[in-house]
């Protein structure tokens, strides 16, 4: 296995151990699922496809009152996909709400796979590469009371230093 691999695993323990720790300190509120479609920002990922199938959970660590309405602590880990492009950012993100909408903001690690193309003589080659790299995200969203449970509606822009699986999404969901 690579040293990059290695380090990405690491990386992805050691924020789902940071996770339990501070998940022993606060009562458990609760999780959300959520599918939608990802639409890419650059254009060799557009070439792959102009939409991705993306799919999330999120869970919720914390949360407290404010004086327009609660501030939640979350971690979330999401996946989009298209031919050779892959990615799973995992973030830590804070959720304010008030009696209408709310807004998220996050920031981790997004764990890249993209394709690399490089040529010999007159051969073209290509290769699939790995990689871990600072995300974020940021979204607005609007939650509806039916069936027992929270459904919602979320705008999401995945942001990362690997720019080729960054992307605006439109995605639904229940919080249990």
């Amino acid at each position: 296995m690579s040293s990059r691999k290695m380090r990405g695993i690491a990386c992805g323990v050691c924020a789902l151990a940071a996770t339990a720790a501070m998940a022993q300190d606060a009562p458990t509120k609760g999780l959300s699922v959520k599918l939608g479609y990802l639409f890419p920002g650059h254009v060799s990922a557009r070439a792959e496809g102009k939409q991705w199938l993306v799919a999330g959970l999120e869970y919720q660590l914390s949360e407290r009152a404010t004086r327009n309405g609660t501030r939640a602590t979350t971690v979330s880990a999401d996946y989009h996909s298209k031919g050779d492009f892959r990615s799973v950012p995992v973030l830590f993100n804070v959720v304010t709400r008030n009696a209408e909408f709310y807004w998220t903001a996050g920031a981790g690690v997004t764990f890249a796979q993209v394709p690399r193309t490089s040529t010999s003589g007159s051969s073209t080659i290509t290769r699939t590469e790995d990689s871990t790299r600072f995300a974020y995200s940021f979204g607005v969203g609007k939650e509806f009371k039916q069936f027992g449970s929270d459904m919602f509606v979320e705008a999401r822009y995945f942001g990362s230093f690997e720019e080729r699986v960054n992307g605006f999404a439109v995605m639904v969901g229940l919080r249990f």
